[in-house]
């Protein structure tokens, strides 16, 4: 949901500017840069969860690799 609203931050300019009563929900350089950060932490996480619903193959030769990040 992050980098989604990462990837749309210029649609969300443009859709909350164009309504006065919800301007102050555009984000700021501040805010931007937390969800870049926290999209850069939740990565990792995201391929691993993404990887360990497996019920077709062996999942837990992934558990090693990801303890590294």
């Amino acid at each position: 949901m992050v980098e989604r609203i990462l990837e749309q931050e210029s649609a969300l300019r443009q859709v909350l500017g164009a309504d006065r009563k919800r301007s102050h929900l555009i984000p700021s350089w501040q805010d931007i840069g937390v969800l870049e950060s926290v999209n850069k932490a939740l990565g990792p996480l995201q391929e691993f969860t993404d990887i360990m619903p497996g019920e077709r193959y062996v999942t837990v030769s992934a558990i090693k690799p990801v303890r590294k990040w």
